[in-house]
């Protein structure tokens, strides 16, 4: 057991390092600060080399060797993991000096937290989605929702696209929402390039609760944050992100013309699922903002169109349907046959909030608990390397709000996983926030969120998702049919982010 403290030391910042039998007693899974006993200090310099630029290269050889072996070697992801952490825990031991045992501890440790964490999450995630397959309830309950959304293209883009993807997001994630909505909405007239390009960004505000939260979960335990704060932070710049794309949505499939005459829909669309979203994201936690994101959207635009539609019903392009046309098209509802399918939903919702609301005392126990820490006394968290980057990032000031939304965008758009760059990026987000003394929960929140803007072009996630489309090994083809769209959103993005900094900090504070 490890108990680190940041030293005071004018000339080179370091870390001392409680080790030795007499620090290992464990209370609750934590070190006991009345045991100290005898101590064998272990210093820490932020810059063992000595130079700022090599201190950081070191420091991103592990970021590289990830990032290559999944977007260049395209080795399968749990492999790249494993060999990137023990490149870590060599240049860790080798470099920064970290002692052997506590070194081999973390490494550990954190190898578990993610399989019993992360991974058990979204193995119950496919479970549920692919049962529904088998059974053939999705089909039922993906014919009928489009059975609701009638023939108007931008009604079928917004209920299919932004609430149903939104859905299989927050179920499964990882690419499964383009695989799935893109066949649907090319057999609704959208071609299909343009269907890949329009289910992405539909997916973009989705990513960060997807596969019951994961991503969060992730960034909570790397950034030592409590995990109901960091949802509450997340959500609220995914609440002004969701302003955005259902009027790009509508743009994309029925021109100018037609988003003018249907702005009432996107308006709807994006509020319904903030509505949905915002307030699960900050009392219950990120298993749910997803599907009760998109359910709550889903029914409020299913009653919306029943009182209200455009003018005029448009095909893809803009091309105005006539009535005997629509009517001809459009066919019976069957409410009935797809219940069932909702019930799955409905009794995962139920459950989730049952356990993890405030009133559960589910989530407190823990019959057995493992801990290795590293505690800095200055930032108050534990460290590491994370701490050198940090620490040279950390010179650009408020930039830094600005740079922190591109390092989410380039790391899911290099590893295709937001799971994957929060856990990469999160440690030196969260601890370049403390030392610019930033609202503690900003960068780490934009960093997520960034990561969700990048998606439309990660690799990873275009391959699973034209697997259902003619660009199965094309997948460049789609990342520059996205790639403009997809700046336009991370510059809105990095605007979000300025707002919060400069005139909603405390929506950002611990």
């Amino acid at each position: 057991m490890l108990a680190w403290q940041l030293a005071n030391q004018p000339e080179h910042p370091g870390i001392s390092c409680d080790s030795g039998p007499a620090a290992s007693p464990l209370i609750g899974g934590f070190l006991d600060p009345q045991l100290r006993g005898d101590r064998k200090m272990f210093n820490q310099v932020l810059a063992p080399t000595g130079h700022m630029w090599s201190t950081i290269a070191l420091a991103l050889v592990p970021l590289a060797a990830l990032l290559f072996m999944l977007a260049v070697l395209r080795i399968t992801a749990w492999l790249a993991t494993i060999i990137a952490g023990a490149v870590t825990l060599v240049i860790g031991i080798l470099v920064w000096q970290a002692p052997i045992n506590g070194a081999l501890r973390a490494y550990l440790y954190g190898g578990l937290q993610g399989a019993w964490v992360i991974d058990w999450i979204t193995f119950w995630g496919l479970i549920i989605f692919n049962t529904l397959v088998l059974t053939g309830d999705f089909d039922r309950f993906k014919q009928w929702m489009i059975n609701q959304a009638t023939i108007d293209v931008r009604i079928q883009t917004i209920m299919l696209a932004w609430a149903f993807g939104a859905l299989l997001e927050g179920l499964v994630g990882f690419g499964y929402p383009w695989a799935v909505v893109v066949p649907i909405l090319v057999s609704l007239g959208i071609i299909d390039l343009e269907a890949i390009r329009v289910a992405a960004l539909a997916n973009n505000a989705p990513v960060s609760y997807g596969a019951l939260g994961s991503p969060i979960l992730a960034l909570a335990a790397v950034a030592g944050m409590p995990l109901l704060a960091l949802s509450a932070s997340v959500g609220n710049i995914v609440a002004v992100l969701a302003l955005l794309p259902p009027f790009v949505l509508i743009y994309l499939v029925s021109g100018w013309d037609g988003l003018v005459e249907a702005w009432p829909l996107a308006i709807v669309g994006s509020l319904s699922y903030i509505l949905g979203q915002w307030p699960v994201s900050h009392y219950l936690g990120p298993y749910l903002p997803d599907l009760s994101g998109a359910l709550v959207s889903f029914w409020i635009l299913f009653f919306f169109v029943k009182i209200w539609r455009p003018r005029h019903i448009r095909a893809y392009g803009g091309k105005i349907i006539s009535d005997e046309e629509a009517a001809a098209a459009d066919p019976p509802q069957a409410f009935v046959e797809a219940l069932r399918s909702w019930l799955p939903f409905i009794v995962l919702i139920v459950v989730v909030v049952l356990w993890t609301g405030p009133w559960s005392k589910l989530p407190t126990i823990s019959w057995y608990k493992l801990s290795t820490a590293a505690i800095s006394s200055v930032t108050h968290k534990p460290i590491g390397m994370a701490n050198s980057l940090a620490y040279e990032l950390a010179k650009v000031g408020w930039k830094f709000v600005i740079l922190a939304p591109i390092l989410g965008w380039i790391g899911v758009a290099l590893s295709g996983s937001n799971t994957s760059t929060n856990a990469m990026f999160g440690p030196i987000q969260a601890v370049t926030g403390r030392l610019l003394r930033m609202p503690l929960l900003l960068m780490p929140s934009l960093n997520s969120v960034g990561a969700e803007v990048g998606k439309p072009i990660a690799p990873q996630t275009a391959s699973v998702g034209v697997s259902t489309s003619r660009f199965v090994r094309d997948e460049g083809q789609v990342i520059r049919h996205n790639m403009v769209w997809t700046l336009i959103v991370l510059a809105y993005l990095i605007g979000i982010g300025l707002l919060f900094y400069f005139v909603l900090p405390n929506a950002m504070k611990l």
